[in-house]
């Protein structure tokens, strides 16, 4: 569909060109600007057969199209390469002019009968190429929802056939069955494993405690080995969470087969056994990865996608929107995470359309209903709203010491996994992913089973985390929590010991989220610390005396939801967003206030502990090149420091080329682009090897090796054939001037997305600095600024006039 789509633009770009040259050969037009004569368009090109449109003509139409056409050869970039945004954006624009020209023109010609075929063509091409976005953006919501129903429903089915099946419908989770079943006591037609095997009549003896809890352990590890199996031997991209990788990829970065079909249909078959096998994580982070796979896919459907890769990552960026729309039932808080997390290069155009995609995923899923409850999460609890709008003023410190204890252990966090994720990288451990899985699984397993907060569903628990305590038999559970000095050192224990499990299990070769386990680690430390100080304002009164003799003056379930926003913005220094998602989990906008509190707070005290957040820090472990659009790189260097000299570049002279010249010149070579340089060493151009090769593969078909290439202004009236290769230049190439300071350099290159940029000294060109030379200058840097602080010696900045 995507090739006859591009075959219809061609076709309607071939007709407006050629009535445009026919409209030009009839009357005088305007020569091109920098012609000084006749006789330098009294030769041929011989790429005219291959473009629409012969640059040389004086007809200024005739050039837009042949311009604009350029667009139609896509971009191919090989792996671990950065895109060029600009190029890529500038070759869009000018293919969007020629259909809207060509729609015009067909329209304005009086000769073409109104509902002819040659004057419809031009207009269904540019109408079908600006709905292609919208199209493209249902398919993936579509999708997205679809996906995410499916990991709901298989993760809840093998989570409870860790402990029994349904005895009328063995298809259907725990929940379902009860709820089909209408038993009145208990659930009658769930049949657990000792059950089935006859060790237990329904009753709890020593052997049927011993089976179940084997069988609990057996099937967690089989689970969780089985999805690392599958993982390591087809699609090791489906590993982790994915979404350092993804947001290196939106920057701009290239990571062939990480977003492809092989990864997406992996991802989606074990997401939902390693959730299920009970280990520490969840599948948020990988169902954004999931989404921005889904977004790379369908975007390929379509032409104007396909050929731009920076059109391509607008499509990955609104997919990553539906991928939080779906993971926690927030479309609008998914369009707030890609804009604060996900996005680096995030126009205002790209949040309508993140928007609409995860509208069209959030209605998917609750259409298909996965949870059979009508709601997107599972963990939603509608009866909260009429309790935790009562907090009062004297609280305040209080939610600002949660968010700081919470702040401190996402940092901690961060810390350990990223030690640990170290050693798994630089020790024999990386060979042995299977028996890693096998060991943490068994852990993980054996003492889940234990602990009834270990052992319950991470969703399931917070829902009974933010039930408030009430008199009726809904909250007899969580009064209980309440009351029991046990059970909140329980929630204690429970929080520790799922962030410390989280941490070695994040690194895994398995898909792994950190959302849910920080959620639901935090929503203990919460509840926990919200018992106590109910009781201790109940007994001693104080600031609140108002509350004296009244256990639910304080609802510690308020301090549940505090806890969960507080840890996961600790880990993932979200705020907004965060605040946003929290904001539709439960829908009452009386929390907005403590939970912004306590988000700045937890915020502010795990950036002072520990600077970068667990995906920047993955990433600089992964060493992707990513210029963090957060940080500010302060060091005092020029941009003379950094770029590479004139006399180490590799350039082309504007005069003198020939098809054979430049084809030993690539071979030569293995520069991604090359500046153009006038006999003065004067900028005037550049041009990518990708438009290089793709001009001498065209022009080896009818030209002769030694045939001339133009890339200058001024062509020599001797030629009598030539190849021109202007149209496939940059004639403007952001250039600075060598005493630009790093910082600012770097603003460019983070603002613009701009792939290179000249280097001039007095007008002539003194080098080259790429979007690596920064990355590259930047980890040198901060290495010795380590080293030297190991060795207790001064940090003396670069171009310090002390050194």
């Amino acid at each position: 569909w995507g090739h006859f789509s591009l075959f219809l633009a061609r076709v309607t770009l071939t007709m407006a060109s050629a009535g445009s040259i026919n409209r030009s050969a009839s009357g005088p037009t305007a020569p091109l600007p920098g012609a000084s004569s006749e006789n330098e368009y009294s030769s041929t090109n011989i790429l005219k057969p291959f473009l629409l449109g012969d640059p040389m003509t004086n007809s200024r139409r005739a050039i837009r199209l042949d311009d604009s056409l350029l667009a139609t050869q896509g971009t191919v970039y090989e792996s671990f390469q950065t895109i060029d945004w600009l190029h890529d954006e500038d070759k869009e624009r000018f293919y969007r002019k020629s259909l809207q020209m060509a729609a015009k023109a067909a329209r304005r010609d009086r000769t073409l009968p109104r509902c002819s075929w040659a004057a419809l063509l031009p207009q269904i091409v540019y109408l079908f190429y600006a709905v292609q976005g919208w199209l493209c953006l249902l398919m993936i919501g579509v999708c997205c929802g679809c996906c995410a129903a499916y990991v709901d429903i298989v993760a809840l089915w093998f989570a409870d056939l860790r402990s029994g099946y349904c005895s009328y419908a063995y298809w259907t989770s725990r929940e379902t069955c009860c709820l089909l079943s209408n038993s009145i006591d208990g659930c009658d037609a769930w049949v657990s494993w000792s059950e089935h095997f006859g060790l237990s009549d329904g009753g709890v003896s020593s052997s049927s405690f011993a089976f179940d809890y084997a069988t609990f352990v057996f099937v967690s590890v089989s689970l969780a080995v089985v999805a690392a199996y599958i993982v390591v031997n087809y699609a090791p991209y489906a590993a982790g969470s994915g979404i350092s990788e993804v947001k290196t990829i939106l920057s701009g970065f290239v990571i062939r087969k990480h977003l492809g079909k092989w990864t997406l249909f992996i991802k989606v078959l074990t997401m939902p056994l390693a959730v299920a096998s009970g280990l520490a994580l969840g599948k948020e982070g990988p169902m954004v990865h999931m989404a921005a796979c889904i977004g790379n896919l369908m975007s390929y459907l379509f032409p104007k996608f396909e050929r731009n890769a920076a059109k391509r990552r607008s499509m990955i960026a609104a997919a990553a929107t539906a991928g939080v729309a779906v993971a926690f039932g927030a479309p609008i808080g998914g369009v707030l995470f890609a804009l604060e997390e996900i996005a680096y290069y995030f126009p205002s155009k790209a949040m309508y359309r993140g928007f609409f995609c995860s509208l069209c995923a959030a209605a998917t899923l609750q259409a298909l209903n996965p949870y059979n409850t009508g709601e997107l999460v599972l963990f939603q609890s509608p009866a909260s709203a009429s309790v935790m709008n009562k907090w009062s003023w004297f609280e305040v410190p209080t939610f600002a010491l949660v968010g700081a204890v919470c702040g401190a252990i996402g940092a901690l966090f961060i810390k350990i996994n990223v030690s640990w994720s170290a050693v798994r990288k630089h020790t024999a451990l990386k060979k042995w992913p299977l028996t890693e899985v096998f060991v943490v699984a068994l852990i993980t397993a054996v003492i889940n089973y234990l602990s009834v907060f270990m052992r319950m569903d991470m969703l399931s628990l917070m829902a009974l985390l933010f039930t408030p305590c009430f008199p009726d038999a809904s909250g007899q559970f969580a009064c209980v929590i309440d009351s029991s000095v046990v059970a909140a050192l329980g929630l204690l224990v429970t929080a520790l010991l799922k962030m410390g499990l989280c941490a070695f299990t994040s690194g895994l070769k398995i898909p792994v989220g950190i959302f849910v386990p920080s959620l639901a680690a935090g929503a203990c430390i919460g509840r926990a610390f919200g018992a106590g100080f109910a009781y201790l304002v109940a007994q001693h009164g104080g600031v609140g005396s108002a509350c004296a003799g009244h256990i639910t003056c304080v609802d510690s379930s308020l301090y549940a939801l505090l806890g969960a926003a507080a840890l996961l913005c600790g880990v993932t220094r979200m705020t907004v967003a965060l605040v946003v998602i929290m904001f539709e989990i439960t829908g009452d906008v009386t929390v907005l206030t403590p939970i912004m509190i306590t988000v700045l707070v937890a915020k502010w005290v795990a950036s002072a502990l520990y600077k970068d957040d667990i995906y920047v820090a993955q990433i600089k472990l992964q060493e992707y090149p990513f210029l963090d659009p957060k940080r500010d790189y302060g060091f005092r260097a020029t941009i003379s420091s950094v770029m590479r000299l004139d006399t180490e570049m590799e350039y082309l002279d504007e005069h003198g080329n020939t098809v054979d010249s430049l084809e030993d010149f690539l071979m030569r070579t293995r520069s991604n682009g090359f500046p153009v340089l006038s006999a003065e060493h004067s900028i005037v151009g550049y041009v990518s090897r990708n438009d290089l090769a793709y001009v001498i593969s065209r022009a080896l078909i009818c030209a002769d090796r030694h045939t001339p290439c133009i890339l200058s202004e001024l062509i020599d009236p001797s030629f009598a054939s030539f190849v021109d290769v202007r149209p496939y230049m940059d004639p403007t190439p952001i250039s600075i001037v060598h005493t630009t300071p790093f910082a600012t350099a770097t603003d460019i290159f983070r603002k613009t997305g701009a792939r290179y940029m000249i280097v001039t000294r007095r007008g002539r060109v003194a080098g080259i600095v790429t979007r690596k030379d920064v990355l590259s200058f930047i980890y040198r840097e901060e290495l010795r600024s380590r080293e030297n602080s190991k060795a207790g010696y001064r940090v003396v900045p670069v171009d310090d006039p002390s050194m």
